[in-house]
């Protein structure tokens, strides 16, 4: 199987630098969850609640089927990517990349945006000449999707499930001839050229390894900690803020309502939107600005005409938030206006045990 471009698991590194995600397209139901009561100082403490998968482990029933695999699948409706190892020890770890559906971009962006990352650690039975795989850790990360800086995505949720509660679909790996193939309710196969999905999901060998579900709690910690040191240095960096704050107020920046599922951009340069003050003089130039659409419930002097369509345009300047404003609908004249107690700031990760 020949792998185009960005189809392959994005990994996360151990610097927290590259990104990996899942977007599990699934009904969320109405009825409400009472909350589990976290352990104190779950932050620091999650992985010790991690079980090990060794102890229930009995070695593959043949060594030669070990190794990395990577493979492509359909969750919902959107595109995925995962790397399934096999251990000779009977141990095994899933990880699956699943892609959120991205909106239309103002500018060149073909790099996935992905909204969760998910690892699966466990043991794996032999049964009828089958590899059955039992879990009994997943890691799962959830990241903002609009706007979406795809070169540091920004998670909003960490969480670790444990034995019972990790509720995935019973799996299982056949080796047929020459072909490892994976069964699992949980994805659906990638439709082949001619439209019609194959019965299994097909695996690839791939001389690529995974780092551990360990390393990669830490650098999904390391990547939200990035955003709280040094959050905004280019355009993209500002989207992700606003779209973040936009995505815990209801789709609202301040007093006005935004629409990431419309169009956006960051290939804007700030000496492109000159502001002129009240008094006529020229204001300074924005150190990052980006554009996005505005919400339906939004009008008034916030929108401005663009080639590409009626557009907000936000910018920053020495960390302040500011909308660019269009006094007059008939003239080219804009100003800077600051955007009132909103603060460019992300909020801490939420980190979880079996919620």
């Amino acid at each position: 199987m020949e792998l185009k471009k960005n189809w392959y698991l994005a990994r996360i590194s151990e610097d927290g630098s590259d990104n990996g995600g899942t977007a599990m397209d699934t009904a969320v139901s109405s009825k409400k969850k009472k909350a589990t009561p976290q352990p104190k100082n779950i932050t620091s403490r999650l992985l010790n609640f991690m079980k090990d998968p060794a102890a229930k482990a009995t070695p593959l029933a043949d060594q030669a089927d070990a190794g990395n695999y990577i493979y492509r699948i359909l969750a919902g409706k959107n595109q995925a990517y995962g790397q399934l190892t096999l251990n000779q020890d009977g141990t095994y770890q899933n990880a699956v990349s699943i892609h959120a559906a991205e909106g239309v971009t103002a500018d060149d962006s073909d790099k996935p945006v992905v909204a969760e990352y998910e690892v699966s650690t466990g043991h794996i039975t032999n049964l009828y000449g089958k590899y059955y795989l039992q879990p009994d850790n997943l890691l799962r990360i959830s990241y903002y999707v609009h706007g979406q800086n795809v070169d540091k995505p920004l998670p909003q949720k960490i969480t670790l499930y444990t034995g019972s509660n990790i509720g995935l679909a019973k799996a299982r790996i056949e080796h047929v001839s020459d072909n490892y193939l994976f069964y699992s309710k949980d994805y659906d196969p990638w439709p082949e050229e001619t439209g019609q999905a194959t019965a299994a999901i097909t695996l690839t060998k791939t001389e690529t390894s995974q780092i551990s579900l360990s390393e990669i709690y830490q650098a999904a910690l390391q990547q939200a900690a990035v955003w709280q040191t040094n959050s905004i240095s280019s355009n993209a960096d500002l989207m992700q803020v606003v779209a973040t704050l936009a995505d815990n107020n209801q789709d609202r920046v301040g007093t006005v309502g935004v629409n990431f599922s419309g169009s956006y951009g960051v290939s804007q340069q700030p000496a492109d939107y000159a502001g002129v003050a009240k008094d006529g003089s020229a204001q300074a130039t924005m150190d990052y600005v980006f554009a996005v659409s505005p919400a339906n419930d939004t009008s008034g002097t916030a929108v401005i005409t663009t080639t590409s369509g009626s557009l907000l345009v936000f910018g920053s300047l020495k960390n302040q938030l500011y909308l660019l404003h269009q006094p007059d609908s008939n003239s080219a004249t804009v100003t800077w206006q600051p955007v009132k107690n909103t603060a460019l700031t992300v909020t801490d990760v939420r980190v979880r045990l079996n919620p």
